[in-house]
Formats: structure tokens, sequence, C-alpha cells
């Protein structure tokens, strides 16, 4: 019960993070934004802005894996990551991001066997995205 509760309010404050990153970036305010979603997952990921910009996606995978995660903890950091991506993607890290986000997808959908449409919806944007950022 104890674990339930302490995950429950790690959620939760996850949730009001990923709120206020949203609203920063609709007030246009994607500087900070960024600087908030990356305090975010540095401090939840526990990985600094370079190695998280430089880990291959398959180190990440196993890193994540390594972590035991919860599938709701994943799906938050993943729309944290999301939003990261998306609010600049003139930086030299987008792509990076956004394969870092389909890394994640893949963990809640094979390790914990959960689908989202949502998830669904943004990895097909992700993947669209990337093959335009190759044929460039």
């Amino acid at each position: 019960m104890l674990r339930r509760d302490l995950i429950l309010a790690e959620i939760q404050k996850l949730i009001r993070l990923l709120a206020k990153v949203a609203g920063l970036r609709l007030q246009g305010k994607t500087e900070e934004a960024q600087d908030l979603a990356d305090m975010i997952l540095s401090e939840e990921l526990d990985l600094n802005k370079q190695e998280f910009t430089s880990i291959s996606p398959e180190d990440f995978n196993n890193y994540l894996i390594g972590k035991n995660f919860s599938a709701e903890k994943l799906d938050l950091l993943s729309k944290v990551m999301f939003e990261s991506a998306t609010s600049n993607k003139t930086k030299s890290d987008y792509p990076q991001r956004l394969r870092l986000v389909l890394v994640i997808y893949d963990i809640i959908e094979k390790v914990h066997h959960i689908q989202s449409l949502n998830n669904l919806s943004n990895r097909s944007l992700i993947e669209r995205s990337l093959a335009a950022e190759c044929h460039e």
C-alpha cells in the first residue's frame, strides 16, 4: 500500500509539472518550457542533459528497463520528452529526443503490455518526422 501511495504521489507531481510545461509552451515561453522539461527529465531519469542527448536508443532502453519504472511514470516521462522535443524543432537534439520517446513507447507496449491511442498517434507523427529529417 505504501509503495502504491508513493507512486501515486510521484505521478501527481509529474502531471502538475507536465501541465506547467504545456502552459509555458502555450504562452509562447518556449525557452522556459524547454528548461523546465529538461530539469524534469534530468531529475526523474537521473541523467544530465549531455548524457540525455548523447545516449543511444539501445542504451536508453536498457537504462530504463534497469530503473524498473511503472508504466504510468514512463507514460508521463514520454509526454514530457515529447513536449520538450516538439517545443523547439530547430534544436539539434530534436531527432534524438523523438527517438528516445519511441524507446519509451516500446517499453510501455512490450514490457508493460499497454497501448494507448495517444501514444500510437504520437508514434506515427514521430516516425513521419524522423523520416522527413532523413530526407533533408
